[in-house]
């Protein structure tokens, strides 16, 4: 499945669909692994892409490649759902499985908590996103749908970038 191709048909942005982000009443429910370079940080996810295609999330779930203000020395990063807010188990085994396997190809990166409300004020630039999904996922049915559309009650605002 080219989720590239079903993304920009139904022009589907980041942050529009809660759904496909953490499921949490929890603040601090976006992980953010910070990197030095843009280069490190498109690898990273990149290979996080990857280990999703050999071993598919439980659920769908976005992740972005970014560029965000920052205090600390990182500004590039990857965004994710936060596995330790997570109310689903089995995202927090299959985020724990993911992140070590892609540590194995490059691991020089700061750690950092955070709220996906206020992304939109941090994002500098956009680079990549994508939706990583389950086996099995089906565009086309119900669950499909509904996780593949940006409801305007059930999102984020746009990213300013």
């Amino acid at each position: 499945m080219d989720m590239k191709s079903i993304i920009a048909e139904k022009k589907l942005r980041p942050l529009g669909n809660k759904q496909r982000l953490t499921q949490t009443d929890n603040t601090y429910n976006v992980r953010l692994f910070l990197f030095d370079s843009q280069a490190d940080a498109s690898t990273y996810f990149k290979t996080l892409c990857a280990y999703a295609q050999k071993n598919p999330p439980p659920f769908a779930l976005e992740i972005l490649l970014v560029r965000i203000h920052t205090i600390y020395s990182q500004p590039f990063g990857l965004v994710m759902p936060y596995e330790r807010t997570d109310s689903r188990p089995a995202y927090a085994a299959w985020h724990r499985e993911a992140i070590l396997t892609c540590n194995e190809t490059l691991r020089n990166f700061q750690a950092a908590d955070h709220s996906y409300a206020n992304l939109p004020n941090y994002v500098k630039e956009l680079f990549d996103w994508t939706i990583l999904v389950p086996a099995g996922f089906d565009p086309d049915s119900s669950a499909g749908q509904a996780i593949l559309s940006d409801p305007p009650e059930n999102g984020f605002p746009p990213l300013k970038v």
